[in-house]
């Protein structure tokens, strides 16, 4: 199984220091994360934050990779370009789950309706998809669990989780 990672994935679970979350939804799997993801990693590092750190090492450990398109990916790109609303960040993504019958992690939202437009057939997973299936595969088990880590999520990153309630039923549904 191959997982392609949005930056605002990678970012989010590099500034609370949680990449394995991923690693235990979706073991054995191949994380790639696409050139623009790296670029915007390099940009970040410059403008001097740190969580970067901890993506590089993914990369120097090889858990993380960058592939290369090729010059009809490039074309593809071009072309969704005019048909898409998304940044080319998010359409390189795009372009590699679709190669690699990839599953796409990404918060952007438009991403979604953008690949359900164009029937695409992309599973893409945000944010609280990532932590609603943490707890069906038992890696969340607590309230406190998801508290926690909904908590640091909104403080270090900044991202609001919309669906805690449903979120936390879940688990104690389980």
């Amino acid at each position: 199984m191959i997982v392609i990672i949005d930056a605002d994935i990678i970012s989010c679970l590099a500034k609370i220091k949680r990449f394995q979350l991923l690693q235990k939804l979706f073991q054995n799997a191949e994380f790639i994360i696409p050139q623009r993801v790296y670029e915007e990693i390099i940009r970040a590092e410059r403008e001097g934050y740190t969580f970067v750190d901890s993506i590089f090492s993914l990369i120097n450990d090889r858990i993380l990779n960058l592939p290369i398109l090729t010059s009809d990916e490039i074309l593809k790109i071009k072309d969704f370009e005019e048909s898409m609303n998304l940044h080319f960040g998010e359409i390189e993504a795009i372009v590699l789950a679709l190669r690699e019958g990839a599953i796409l992690l990404s918060n952007d939202s438009q991403v979604k309706k953008e690949i359900q437009r164009l029937n695409l057939g992309i599973e893409v997973f945000n944010l609280e998809d990532l932590i609603s299936t943490l707890i069906d595969v038992g890696e969340l088990v607590s309230e406190n669990d998801i508290k926690q880590l909904i908590e640091e999520i909104e403080n270090k990153d900044r991202v609001l989780i919309r669906n805690k309630t449903y979120l936390l039923q879940k688990v104690s549904k389980s």
